[in-house]
């Protein structure tokens, strides 16, 4: 929780205060609550961090923020103190990431001066299927200087033209789920197509990682993937674009074979490359 993150997108992550409650299927596995559960925290309660809350305070350059990566910063439970967190916000000279899936709550939660939107904010939605596109229209309709949709874990289709084409968003960053107990894996159908609507509406698109499942390369499937290290392999299943898994992971396309091999193991290359498109703040 600080400087030197490990999180593809940012420097560093603040959690002025942690703890949260899961609010859809992408919350199912949430590692925010796997992290703190190896430190005996109590996921479910909010509560005000006694030693982090200040330390954007305290870093010597200005940096990438993750801010609330251990909860949500429109929790209502933190309205307590979220208008102390704007002061050091406002006030610091880093570039804060503003994650939610609580996108209803953010009007009612801005700062007084908020305006148009601090310079140096930019609001995020996490979207995990279509079902749950509509966050990103809520932040469409709430000023900001800069917008971005957090596609992870991404766990089913996601259809991003007409939001993307229609609203002014700065980037997309994309991701399949971690953790090699109950992660779901990302079907690689999903990923091309959000990264197609970005290059249409010409948004920056950004691939995190696959997470725990990498796509094993099919005579059938119109895509190749990075060869599959067989060592690492600790499940096989087939995913369709539906989001239905099989055991039998020889049916053919649109079905896919999955390799369970982990986070580090699987990577974040797509189509053959690294995605890390996204806005430049520093410009």
């Amino acid at each position: 929780m600080a400087k030197n993150s490990n999180i593809e997108w940012t420097d560093a992550t603040w959690n002025p205060w942690y703890g949260c409650n899961k609010v859809s299927p992408g919350c199912k596995h949430c590692y925010a609550e796997r992290d703190m559960n190896r430190f005996d925290m109590n996921f479910s309660q909010v509560k005000r961090s006694k030693t982090k809350f200040d330390e954007p305070l305290k870093w010597d350059k200005p940096l990438e923020v993750f801010t609330c990566s251990w909860s949500d910063f429109f929790h209502g439970d933190a309205d307590r103190w979220r208008t102390e967190a704007w002061d050091i916000i406002k006030n610091t000279p880093h570039f804060y990431r503003i994650l939610t899936k609580r996108p209803e709550n953010i009007l009612d939660r801005l700062p007084k001066d908020w305006g148009d939107g601090y310079p140096n904010v930019m609001l995020v939605v996490s979207i995990e299927n279509h079902d749950y596109v509509q966050r990103g229209y809520m932040l469409s309709r709430v000023p900001a200087q800069y917008r971005g949709i957090s596609a992870e874990p991404l766990i089913g289709e996601l259809d991003l033209l007409d939001l993307l084409a229609n609203s002014q968003f700065n980037e997309v960053i994309v991701g399949g789920e971690s953790g090699m107990k109950n992660s779901r894996p990302c079907h690689p159908l999903w990923i091309n197509k959000i990264r197609l609507h970005c290059e249409i509406a010409q948004v920056p698109f950004f691939f995190k990682q696959w997470g725990a499942w990498l796509p094993i390369n099919s005579d059938d499937f119109p895509m190749e993937f990075d060869p599959t290290p067989v060592s690492k392999i600790k499940r096989m299943l087939s995913l369709h674009p539906t989001g239905k898994t099989s055991d039998n992971a020889e049916l053919t396309f649109p079905w896919i074979p999955m390799a369970k091999i982990g986070k580090q193991a699987a990577g974040r290359r797509f189509l053959g490359r690294i995605w890390d498109n996204k806005l430049n703040w520093r410009q």
